[in-house]
């Protein structure tokens, strides 16, 4: 996660979208507004003039205009849909948020282990603590806890086992060492990755694609021996920094892009 702003903050559990959100407007997408929603528009005035602000320090929306009855639709309850619906609800708008899935949150999905620990399977930061930051504002007004992500203190723990079992349990740390190894490894594979990337453009289509993670296992050079060369724990963390560099921008798995074109 790259900081935007001067930091970067992650949501404790509890206050991400897809885990259980504080009911408020915002989290409620499943049913149109009710009288309840009709009696809060009714206080709050929406649209009575521009730079009115709602009791969570929100503009109100001056713009949107008389609506006679409408009642809209909005597909999809991840963050543009709710935020959508909660704009149209403060316009006195009725709305119903359709979602295919059985949870909210789209991209932003906190899952919880079997000892209730909190496990992001989606968007784990808020980029940018600035006031600017839309979510920032979000948060507060969740009340969720943000915790500051300092990455010069962090920690990389592992689990112990095989590739076809269950992990073991370990307090085994990445050592400075380790990392370095791995760094090392990662970037000679990715300048061997643009290296064969740019040949295979020279001569598209004539040379078949393949997927990204196919063409990286074949990469080998005096600098990168390649991945099978590799013992399993240094494979492991090599492809781990490829999922950093690809899989987390580009939310597709390795044997889903395209070796050729994965960073266009």
């Amino acid at each position: 996660a790259m900081a935007s702003g001067g930091c970067d903050a992650s949501v404790a559990e509890g206050g991400a979208a897809g885990a259980e959100p504080k009911t408020d407007e915002a989290s409620r997408p499943m049913s149109s507004s009710s009288s309840e929603s009709s009696r809060e528009e009714s206080e709050e005035g929406a649209g009575e003039g521009e730079g009115e602000q709602d009791s969570d320090g929100e503009a109100r929306e001056a713009w949107i205009p008389a609506h006679g009855g409408l009642r809209v639709i909005v597909i999809g309850a991840g963050v543009a849909g709710l935020a959508a619906a909660r704009n149209i609800r403060r316009a006195g708008i009725e709305v119903v948020v359709l979602e295919a899935r059985d949870r909210i949150g789209g991209r932003i999905w906190t899952d919880h282990l079997g000892d209730g620990t909190a496990v992001d399977l989606g968007a784990a930061w808020l980029h940018g603590c600035s006031p600017q930051n839309p979510l920032m504002h979000l948060a507060r007004s969740m009340e969720a806890k943000l915790v500051e992500t300092d990455f010069d203190k962090a920690e990389t723990w592992e689990a112990l086992g095989t590739a076809d079992g269950p992990p073991v349990p370990s307090r085994r740390i990445m050592t400075d060492e380790d990392w370095e190894e791995a760094e090392r490894m990662f970037k000679a594979s990715k300048t061997l990755c643009y290296k064969e990337q740019a040949q295979r453009k020279r001569v598209w289509p004539s040379m078949p694609d393949e997927s990204l993670w196919d063409g990286l296992l074949k990469l080998q050079s005096k600098r990168f021996p390649g991945f099978a060369s590799l013992d399993e724990r240094m494979r492991n963390q090599v492809r781990r920094l490829w999922l950093e560099d690809s899989e987390y921008q580009y939310a597709a798995p390795l044997n889903d892009m395209s070796f050729t074109w994965w960073n266009d």
